[in-house]
Order: C-alpha cells, then sequence, then structure tokens
C-alpha cells in the first residue's frame, strides 16, 4: 500500500498546485489554524509541532513559517522529500 502512496506522490503534488487543490488545502488550513487558536489560545508562544503523515508537508510548513519549531513524519519517503 504504502508503494501506492509513493508513485502518487507527485501526482499529490501536482493536485495540490491545481486550482481545486489550493482552495482544498486553503479550507483545511483555515480550520487548522482556527482550531490552533481555541487549544493554544492567542498568546505567541512557539510550539513544538510534530505532523504525522504530514505528506507533503503543506500544513506544517505554514506552521513552520510563523516560527513554531515543526517536525515531519511520513512512511512515504518521498512525500519527505517533496516537503523538503
Amino acid at each position: 500500500m504504502l508503494t501506492a502512496f509513493a508513485k502518487g506522490a507527485s501526482a499529490y503534488r501536482a493536485y495540490l498546485a491545481s486550482p481545486h487543490g489550493r482552495l482544498r488545502l486553503e479550507v483545511i488550513w483555515h480550520q487548522l489554524a482556527a482550531f490552533l487558536q481555541a487549544a493554544w489560545g492567542r498568546e505567541a508562544a512557539v510550539r513544538r509541532v510534530l505532523d504525522v503523515g504530514c505528506g507533503t508537508g503543506e500544513l506544517p510548513l505554514r506552521l513552520a513559517a510563523q516560527g513554531h519549531a515543526v517536525t515531519l513524519l511520513d512512511p512515504v519517503e518521498e512525500m519527505l522529500h517533496l516537503a523538503a
């Protein structure tokens, strides 16, 4: 099964670059940001984040851009290469 994900890694990255994929990613990001704000509060503390099954890393990389310390894990090595 992981082989199927490995073969689809580039296709998934291309999907995320499509208009539908970008819209989907933005919707998920806004939901995640609202959840994290509710969980963490408005304080500006740097958090340590572990994303298990990170895929191409689109969402955790946004957290890293905000200054959080992010660790990415994925069983599919090709996904991690795309996230780097």
